[in-house]
């Protein structure tokens, strides 16, 4: 039959609908609201969001999660294939001050882990692949801020690559494994190289300069090979010191 109440209604036990409910107006819930099915709606608005999924079957197991409190956002998701042994993970945070994102892939029978990761804030910006493999870290990383960005590459023989820009130049070092090293300059006015051997000695260096002066040194042999005709023309004369020449 039809239950009718037109003043306040108020029941000590459980109340079961078999057929659909609606609610002309604000309901609230003191206590926690279960829902088994599929909750439709079309706006939310809520202090604290939990919400999760987790799924295992013959091929994969997975686990997802969105939480949103104290004015934080946290979106994130994990899956191990179990024909490749692969975990896979992915994670999206953010707050008042930026955002932080990575997704790592995990070789569960060897450890070896590949990690993308960017973070962002208002004034600093890092992104980087890393690779961990027979326990050593390797990649690309650069951290790029109001001034200018550094990047710097490894490979897991230990060789470096790092450049460095700016607004009034760059500079590019790359390191070997072994700790030989060259270093390249340039700014407005100069572009200089210099290459050092593994204890840190100059071992050859050149200069460019704005006031027109080239600037060539060497602890070792140089050759100059010219297939056709070379002229040599100085304006402040010539002077030659050539010890050992014939």
């Amino acid at each position: 039959g039809t239950l009718h109440a037109t003043g306040e209604t108020k029941l000590d036990d459980k109340l079961t609908v078999k057929g659909e409910a609606t609610f002309e107006k604000n309901v609230t819930a003191e206590k926690d609201l279960t829902v088994k099915g599929t909750l439709n709606t079309k706006d939310v608005a809520a202090e604290t969001i939990h919400i999760s999924k987790s799924e295992d079957t013959t091929d994969y197991k997975s686990e997802g999660s969105i939480i949103g409190e104290g004015g934080k956002l946290s979106v994130s998701n994990e899956k191990t294939d179990k024909r490749t042994n692969i975990t896979e993970k992915s994670e999206l945070n953010v707050n008042e001050k930026g955002t932080v994102n990575w997704a790592t892939s995990t070789d569960n029978a060897t450890g070896n882990v590949t990690e993308g990761r960017s973070e962002v804030t208002a004034d600093h910006i890092k992104n980087s692949v890393q690779k961990t493999e027979g326990g050593k870290t390797f990649g690309y990383d650069e951290n790029i801020t109001e001034t200018g960005k550094v990047g710097t590459a490894t490979d897991k023989d230990g060789n470096r690559n790092e450049l460095t820009q700016t607004a009034t130049g760059t500079e590019n070092t790359v390191t070997s494994k072994d700790g030989n090293k060259s270093t390249t300059k340039q700014e407005a006015g100069s572009i200089s190289s210099t290459v050092y051997d593994k204890d840190g000695n100059v071992k050859a260096s050149s200069e460019m300069k704005e006031d027109g002066s080239i600037s060539n040194n060497a602890t070792g042999d140089m050759t100059n090979t010219v297939g056709g005709k070379q002229t040599n023309i100085g304006g402040g004369g010539e002077l030659n010191n050539l010890p050992g020449c014939q």
